[in-house]
């Protein structure tokens, strides 16, 4: 009897110890998140943006080489037109402060062989669609070997 009471106390002692091993390992963030998590993604108010770059001592980042190539992925990070639509609308979404721009959708996509470079346009959806548009047209430019966005302007 002896015996198998000290076997199932071994036995509870090891999956408790086990179960809290994994738990304590899946509190781990990585690189410069602070306290934001991605159940919390969407919009930021100001003060959260604020914070989210400050209160990180516990979670810096021990190797900030950041131009370090050992262990880098090699290809293209926008390598396709439905990938530079994805990243510049993500962009697009986040812009402030510059003026009307709610009903602008994407309107072209040109790809740059040249420079590597993808452009995405937006300007207002026409009635129209053999109406011209003249300015008024927001632009960005993606470099489609690292996904550098190279430039944003505003046609006029």
């Amino acid at each position: 009897m002896k015996k198998v009471v000290i076997t199932l106390i071994v036995v509870v002692m090891v999956i408790g110890l086990c179960l809290l091993t994994a738990c304590s390992e899946g509190d781990q963030t990585y690189g410069n998140t602070g306290d934001i998590k991605t159940s919390d993604l969407g919009t930021l108010d100001q003060s959260e943006k604020d914070n989210s770059s400050t209160n990180n001592d516990q979670n810096v980042q021990a190797d900030k080489d950041w131009y370090k190539t050992e262990g880098n992925y090699e290809g293209d990070v926008v390598p396709t037109k439905e990938v530079a639509i994805s990243i510049a609308q993500a962009i697009f979404d986040g812009l402030e402060n510059v003026g009307n721009i709610a009903d602008y959708v994407i309107q072209d996509v040109f790809y740059d062989e040249e420079d590597h470079v993808w452009v995405v346009s937006f300007w207002p959806e026409m009635e129209d669609p053999d109406e011209a548009w003249v300015g008024g047209d927001c632009n960005i430019a993606l470099q489609q070997t690292d996904g550098k966005v190279l430039r944003i302007w505003f046609g006029e």
